[in-house]
This record gives C-alpha cells, structure tokens and sequence, in this order.
C-alpha cells in the first residue's frame, strides 16, 4: 500500500506525488483482449478475476430497471454461469428489482441490503465486485468498510468506475455544452482518491487494469505502448480496480 504520510505530512508534497506517479504505474497494467482470447470482452475478463471457486459477493445487482436485468449481457447472470464451482450472492438496495429477478430466475442467496451499513454476513466472502457502484452510495468510506468487513482476510474487492479525467468526458461536453451526467452519481473517485480511502479504511490498493479491445489494442501498436501507458488516465473511460484486504 502506498501511505503517503510515511514521507510527508504535507499531501502536496512534491516528492511524494512523485513516489504515488511511481507506485500506481507499478500496480497498473494494459491487458489486450484480443491476446488472451478471440472475442474476449471486459466482462469475460472481470468474471475470471472473480472465479476464485470460493464464495463471491455481487453488490448493485439490479441495475436501475427491469430491462437491464432480462438482458444476456446482464453481468450478474453470466456470473451466475460460475456456479456451483462458486457459491454466488446478489446484493441490491432496490427491493422491488431484487424480487422480480428472485421470481424471474429463481436464485437463491438474493439480499436486500444497503452496503454502507454492518455487513450481512462478516469475514465471509472470498471476493467482492461492485460493478459502477462506487459513484452511486452517498457513504464512500461506509461502502468500503462494508466490503472490507464482508470479506475473509486476504480476500479482494473488484470495483469500477467512471474516470472523470477521461477525454470521453471532453467530446461529450463539447457535443452538448456541459459533461452529461448519470443523475443518481452522487461523486467521482480517481486513483490517488482510491488509494486514500484505502489508507483510511484498511485495503490495499493491489491492481489497476486498463482493458484493450480491439481498437484500443490497434491504436496502441500504432502510436507505442509506452505512449498509451503514459496516457492511460486520459484515454480510458472507465477504471477496474482490484483493492485488497490484509491477510493478517
């Protein structure tokens, strides 16, 4: 874990930003899809990190509507591929959604529960994804200590979120006058941001993957892979973090 005050008191301080530079390069990794397997997409990659056969929590199950979840490309469907190898649990505030797909699917091990309170079910999990569910809670730190306290120790936390540096961002305010927004966002998290919650509420920040498809995967043999690296927090849209709690 990268804990800045081991260097300074001062979080402006210029050494120490540097040595963040230095830290979250180490811990940051482009992945080319198209490399690993044909047709190989983000959520194909996300489920592998996940499939630890063990027990895994999925947090912001519903995904707004009804009409996400009746879709193949739902995530926590093909996550429910996983088992039995994995013993899979779906977590949503939205009551309502968490019934129609409990009625729909007939799923066991489906929860209502707001994940900024006590877990559940303490030490339990051998990892946790929360897919684009960060920027929704209006209680980051109660979020995090709430996976933190979900998982056994040594466990993991799989989360996404939007890059607000992203220049996605840019083209779309220049297309409509202002950065469109997802109404129910309540705030942005970047990576030194991440990193300090993690500092504040006990995880490791272990990974930091930017997935290339097969543009992304063109243009980075186009204009060199050091150069899209150098880049990475202006070109992705999206962040996939892996955080950490200690084992001990």
């Amino acid at each position: 874990m990268f804990n800045w005050t081991a260097l300074s008191l001062d979080p402006n301080h210029g050494p120490s930003l540097l040595a963040w530079d230095d830290y979250y390069a180490s811990i940051s990794k482009l992945v080319y899809l198209p490399q690993l397997a044909r047709g190989k997409t983000q959520h194909d990659f996300i489920i592998d990190l996940l499939n630890v056969n063990g027990r895994i929590l999925d947090i912001g199950i519903a995904e707004h509507t009804l009409e996400y979840v009746s879709k193949d490309s739902w995530f926590h469907r093909k996550l429910r591929a996983l088992e039995p190898a994995n013993e899979v649990w779906g977590l949503d505030i939205n009551g309502k959604l968490v019934d129609h797909v409990r009625d729909h699917y007939g799923w066991d091990r489906l929860i209502t529960h707001d994940a900024t309170t006590a877990p559940f079910k303490t030490g339990y999990f051998d990892i946790v994804h929360a897919g684009d569910v960060i920027e929704h809670v209006d209680n980051v730190g109660g979020f995090l200590s709430f996976c933190r306290d979900s998982l056994k120790p040594g466990g993991a936390l799989v989360i996404t979120t939007p890059n607000p540096h992203a220049f996605e961002f840019v083209k779309r305010a220049r297309r409509h006058g202002t950065v469109p927004a997802n109404l129910e966002h309540t705030c942005w998290i970047t990576p030194p941001s991440m990193n300090e919650l993690c500092r504040r509420h006990g995880l490791v920040f272990e990974a930091s993957y930017y997935l290339c498809g097969k543009q992304k995967t063109r243009r980075a043999r186009l204009f060199g892979e050091k150069l899209f690296f150098k880049y990475r927090d202006l070109i992705w849209y999206e962040f996939l973090w892996v955080l950490r709690k200690p084992a001990g």
